[in-house]
């Protein structure tokens, strides 16, 4: 018997390391307890605060200290704990700049569009919250089967995202 799996083009989580993938939940679980869940997304100039942590545990690393005499975890795994908080704010920066720019070209289309677009004849109109609980109608969008990022074209433009493919949303009749 053989089955079919269509999973090509789809992040192979398989490659990443298990015991990779457990310190650096034993260094995010440390966190918690230390701080609180997810402290450090409110953490006030992350971007510099965490590149430093980040260097310092790689310095000590480098040094030969494999260990960090705090949490007694590797110090690898702080760094990837620290590089992964730089990549979710570079993330959420890259979100709320295509947000902003969203909210402003969907503005200056208000008065120049009529009510309703339509794609192969059928109407799309679909309803996206901004940070601040603001919404705004996107006109002719899908949403990108990876990253699920709100898109216009064909193929996912996120940088971060390995290029999935538009799937058209239901059609929706919302206003924002």
């Amino acid at each position: 018997m053989s089955g079919k799996k269509f999973d090509q083009g789809k992040p192979r989580y398989d490659l990443v390391d298990d015991d990779f993938e457990e310190a650096l939940a034993l260094v995010l679980t440390m966190g918690a307890a230390k701080y609180g869940s997810n402290n450090w997304q409110k953490v006030d100039h992350l971007q510099d605060r965490y590149y430093s942590a980040l260097r310092r545990h790689l310095k000590a690393y480098r040094s030969g200290e494999k260990v960090d005499s705090e949490s007694g975890l590797s110090h690898l795994a702080h760094v990837a704990c620290n590089t992964m908080f730089l990549f979710w704010d570079e993330k959420r920066k890259s979100n709320e700049n295509k947000d902003v720019q969203r909210c402003k070209s969907n503005d200056n289309k208000k008065d120049n569009e009529s009510k309703s677009a339509s794609t192969s004849g059928i109407e799309a109109n679909y309803v996206q919250k901004d940070n601040l609980g603001q919404g705004f109608v996107q006109k002719d969008f899908g949403i990108c089967n990876i990253c699920g990022t709100y898109l216009s074209s064909g193929a996912c433009t996120d940088r971060f995202c390995s290029r999935g493919s538009v799937k058209k949303l239901p059609s929706t009749d919302h206003k924002a």
